[in-house]
C-alpha cells in the first residue's frame, strides 16, 4: 500500500520475505551452513519487525530509513560475517 511517497510494510509482506529467507536456507546443504544463515535472516527480520511500527514516520522514507535501523542492520551484517570466518576456513581447507 502507498501513502503519499511511503509504502507501507503490511503483515503479508514480512510473511513473504520470511519465505524468501526460508527458501534460500532451504536450498543450503551444509547443516551449519544452513544455521547461520537462518540465524542471520532471524536476526535480520527482528530488526526490520523492530522499526516498522515507526518505518512511514521517517523523514528520508522507506528507501533511506532509520539510521538506528541503517546501523543496527550493518552491526548484525559484521556480525554475520564474523561468524562465518571459521566456516569458510573450514571449507577452504576441504578443498
Amino acid at each position: 500500500m502507498i501513502i503519499g511517497e511511503y509504502r507501507v510494510i503490511t503483515k503479508e509482506d514480512r510473511a513473504r520475505q520470511k519465505a524468501i529467507y526460508a527458501a534460500h536456507v532451504a536450498k543450503l546443504a551444509d547443516a551449519e551452513a544452513r544455521q547461520l544463515v537462518a540465524e542471520h535472516f532471524r536476526r535480520r527480520m527482528e530488526i526490520f519487525e523492530k522499526y516498522d511500527l515507526y518505518r512511514d514516520t521517517f523523514p528520508t522514507g522507506l528507501d533511506g530509513g532509520s539510521p538506528d535501523e541503517n546501523r543496527e542492520l550493518r552491526e548484525e551484517a559484521k556480525r554475520f560475517n564474523e561468524a562465518c570466518k571459521p566456516y569458510f576456513e573450514r571449507i577452504k581447507g576441504k578443498k
